[in-house]
């Protein structure tokens, strides 16, 4: 309505627009992903944040699929519901859970830009 979206998405494309798309697609995934934790919910995160960042995806020339479910897909210790009750439970210490979490982070990204990549290219998404 007050057109924050198209303000934020063009400076955040303006930043990664001298970049080809893919590599201005990886930028952008990898900050919107890791944004999500200075969020309260994914909700929040979502809300404030993924219109802009398919715009700015779109912006710069990824295949609008390609944008909104990679963008789509976040996975951090507590994206899902079950994350504040098993962090909870007191089984691990937070700097265990936190660099747990980012390694499986990493890994996650690995697989989804490896794997879901050649899939994507396969369907001829891109």
């Amino acid at each position: 309505k007050y057109g924050a979206i198209t303000w934020i998405s063009t400076h955040i494309s303006a930043s990664v627009g001298d970049f080809s798309w893919p590599v201005a697609f990886t930028i952008l995934v990898l900050v919107y992903f890791y944004t999500r934790y200075f969020f309260a919910s994914a909700m929040a995160h979502i809300s404030a944040m993924y219109l802009a960042f398919v715009a700015a995806a779109i912006a710069v020339g990824t295949p609008p699929i390609i944008a909104a479910i990679g963008l789509g897909y976040t996975l951090t210790q507590y994206a899902g519901g079950p994350g504040p009750a098993l962090y909870g439970s007191g089984y691990n210490s937070t700097g265990q859970w936190w660099g747990v979490s980012f390694i499986v982070s990493i890994l996650s990204l690995v697989i989804w830009f490896g794997v879901g990549g050649l899939w994507m290219k396969l369907l001829g998404w891109w």
